[in-house]
């Protein structure tokens, strides 16, 4: 059987502006009022907040990231070695992810999420700027989370045998970060 196919006009929800918008893109700003709109899941259009922070320079691109916070529950168990106390200690409140929304390749996209996790930028809103185009759905977010926190545990230095985990994902926000 057939799959149909069914076009959805891409126009800003607010001043109806056109989207010009790339194959694999999933969110972008309204060229004529700055709105967020994000293609969902249900293949809707919907408003979004769209945060930028500060660049250091003008006329900058900036890189959009998913950002997330989520709370995570960890079962872990070694052979030898025993970290849970580091686990519990990295874990014990929730944590801010961000999977970068644009067009990279999926080793760098997954370690950059690490090393931002473990870091996390200062998140202060400023005026909007371009940004590259958001590639990633937010659909995909829990998927990469789950490999991210396994990537996590898998680095420390213990025998790992068993883990077992539970996420609690808030709403994704699309921040633009400067790079």
């Amino acid at each position: 059987m057939r799959k149909s196919v069914s076009l959805i006009p891409l126009q800003c929800p607010i001043c109806e502006t056109s989207i010009a918008a790339g194959t694999r893109e999933h969110a972008w700003k309204c060229s004529q009022c700055g709105q967020g709109i994000q293609l969902s899941a249900e293949r809707t259009l919907k408003e979004i907040i769209i945060t930028y922070q500060q660049a250091a320079l003008d006329n900058v691109i900036g890189y959009p990231y998913w950002v997330i916070e989520v709370d995570v529950r960890l079962e872990r168990e070694t052979l030898q070695g025993n970290r849970n106390e580091e686990m519990n200690q990295f874990w014990q409140n929730p944590r801010k992810f961000f999977i970068p929304a644009f067009e990279m390749d999926l080793t760098d996209r997954l370690q950059r999420a690490v090393t931002l996790l473990k870091s996390p930028p200062l998140l202060i809103s400023v005026e909007s700027y371009d940004f590259r185009p958001v590639v990633m759905a937010t659909q995909d977010l829990k998927a990469y989370v789950e490999f991210i926190v396994l990537q996590v545990e898998a680095e420390r230095r213990d025998d790992l045998k068993h883990l077992a985990f539970d996420l609690q994902l808030s709403e994704a926000q699309l921040w633009v970060l400067p790079e």
